[in-house]
């Protein structure tokens, strides 16, 4: 063969693997693939589904959900609160446990009346958030709504020990106790809720204040009827009411025309007003004396029926005194009932020589009122140590000393 021929072969094209041989016909096979490439490819395959797995789930945990969430958002700030519910419901399908949703999906429900619902998903919530006081209060109050008292008090225990001066937390537990009958432990709480600084809705003070006469605590109930009088305007009747209802039910007078207040007034004379001003309240005396710079001014229906005194120096009252016993000073102690032992602590006690007998003087511990028995009783009402009235006119001697 020439060279030219042989020139003429190795210019040939190259046979395409897996194709007939140009001379023989016969199919040459294609060289086998390196054992690392196939494995490498592999690999690549593998590495690229599970990046498509991780981007599809991660859409579905955390792209899908949050969009839904934004919108269930902007529907509970909406107050349509049905499709909050619907968007937090759908979201949770998605992702279970998402921080934050089953607070709202609770207030949602609970603002729908799905009490049940409201109840399963504050429980899910305080599941991961345990301390926080407001779901715990909320919770508790749908309690109460569905008069489960027991959970209720449980719940609103917790919240008292957290927030010790929540006016509202005490009042619901206060609520729960009387509900289930623990007499002792509402009234202690009713009497906080009265007697503390930091209550000032008249609302929960008459309140507190109807639940305390319902258990027979009138002392404290009418210390919070008189102080959501002072809260509520003018014609807003309903705390006065409640004041002479407690007052009634202790026996002290309702009219403030009658109350004696020690070392102060009788009704709207006061220590120290002007002959003038007693005339404009009282009217013309029945009687009349004056010496020198005293003065004796006697009222009652006529003169054999004086029941009330007021005694002036230089022109201003130094002293009142009364026979009536519809006179009381404002926590009920007055002529019918000033000797009573339960009151033998609150004063001292005098004796001294009367016409026909012995005359006891009592004046209470601290001043401003004296009672006096003999013939005839009579209460006064006086600034310092003793009354004018009696410095003269026979000896008295302490009892007991």
């Amino acid at each position: 063969m020439s060279d030219d021929m042989e020139n003429d072969f190795s210019n040939e094209p190259d046979v395409p693997p897996d194709s007939p041989d140009a001379v023989s016909g016969e199919l040459t096979p294609a060289p086998a693939a390196e054992p690392e490439t196939s494995v490498l490819r592999t690999v690549a395959v593998i590495a690229a589904m599970l990046l498509v797995s991780a981007a599809i789930q991660y859409n579905t945990n955390y792209i899908v959900p949050g969009r839904i969430i934004a919108t269930a958002a902007e529907s509970f700030e909406m107050g349509n609160y049905a499709a909050a519910v619907d968007k937090y419901r759908e979201a949770l399908s998605m992702k279970p446990g998402i921080e934050g949703v089953y607070y709202r999906l609770a207030y949602s429900s609970e603002m729908l009346g799905r009490y049940v619902d409201a109840i399963d998903s504050y429980a899910a919530h305080l599941e991961n958030n345990p301390w926080d006081t407001e779901a715990l209060v909320r919770l508790g109050s749908i309690y109460l709504r569905l008069d489960m008292y027991g959970d209720a008090m449980l719940l609103y225990e917790e919240a008292a020990q957290r927030v010790p001066d929540d006016p509202d937390v005490r009042y619901a537990l206060s609520i729960a106790y009387e509900r289930l009958g623990r007499s002792e432990k509402a009234a202690e709480s009713y009497v906080w809720l009265t007697g503390s600084r930091v209550v000032t809705d008249p609302e929960v003070l008459i309140s507190s204040s109807r639940a305390l006469m319902k258990l027979g605590q009138y002392v404290d109930a009418l210390d919070g009827f008189s102080k959501a009088n002072d809260l509520l305007p003018p014609d807003d009747k309903r705390a006065f009411h409640g004041m002479n209802a407690a007052k009634s039910m202790l026996g002290w007078p309702t009219d403030d025309a009658v109350v004696m207040v020690p070392g102060e007034s009788i009704g709207n004379i006061r220590i120290g007003s002007v002959s003038p001003d007693v005339a404009g309240v009282w009217g013309k005396p029945v009687e009349y004396v004056k010496e020198g710079e005293h003065e004796l001014w006697s009222y009652g229906t006529s003169a054999e029926e004086l029941s009330t005194y007021v005694f002036f120096e230089d022109g201003r009252v130094v002293e009142i005194a009364t026979k009536s016993k519809s006179h009381r000073t404002a926590d009920g102690l007055g002529l019918s009932n000033f000797m009573e032992p339960k009151y033998a602590d609150r004063f001292d006690r005098w004796t001294g020589e009367a016409e026909g007998g012995s005359s006891y003087r009592y004046i209470l511990k601290g001043g401003g009122l004296a009672l006096y028995s003999a013939d005839e009783m009579i209460a006064v009402i006086f600034s310092g140590d003793v009354p004018l009235s009696t410095e003269s006119g026979g000896e008295w001697k302490k009892i007991g000393e």
